[in-house]
């Protein structure tokens, strides 16, 4: 009987590994509008439809992109892709490319990127979706809320 299960274990495991070593990398991420600034959300923040986020994975030795595709925010400032193969030996991340708010398209230079990890190759991961972290504008001008949110954030302090 001991046997069976050794066999049976094995067969599960190859399947696994051939599940993972064919099934795409799905990337989810969010987009929003920084309207105070502060260079995280808020209250007062607000999420992005249409904006153009771009994944671009680069060879670790060569720094060439190997990998470059954009998508757009659906109306609740998410965006999802399908990445159809794996990136083990790259350095990939999310990219914010264009804003279509007016008075709200300069990048956050904290937020203007995420790393991703493309890969399921020895890294432990049993799910192919991969949460990046979300991706943020900067207003041109603070709301005149934003200083009593400020006072909201740090009043224990």
């Amino acid at each position: 009987m001991m046997m069976g299960t050794n066999k049976l274990v094995v067969l599960v495991l190859v399947s696994l590994s051939f599940a993972f070593a064919t099934e795409a990398c799905h990337v989810k991420g969010r987009v929003y509008c920084d309207t105070c600034r502060f260079g995280f959300e808020t209250k007062a923040t607000f999420y992005i439809p249409g904006a153009t986020v771009a994944i671009q994975c680069k060879n670790k030795k060569t720094m060439k992109v190997e990998y470059y595709t954009e998508v757009k925010t659906d109306n609740t400032g998410t965006y999802g892709i399908e990445v159809d193969k794996e990136f083990n030996e790259h350095n990939c991340e999310s990219v914010l490319v264009h804003s279509p708010v007016l008075g709200c398209s300069k990048a956050d230079p904290g937020r203007s990127k995420a790393t991703l990890v493309l890969s399921h190759y020895k890294n432990g991961l049993l799910n192919h979706v991969h949460y990046a972290n979300n991706l943020g504008f900067l207003k041109d001008e603070a709301l005149p809320q934003c200083q009593q949110l400020l006072k909201y954030y740090f009043s224990d302090v």
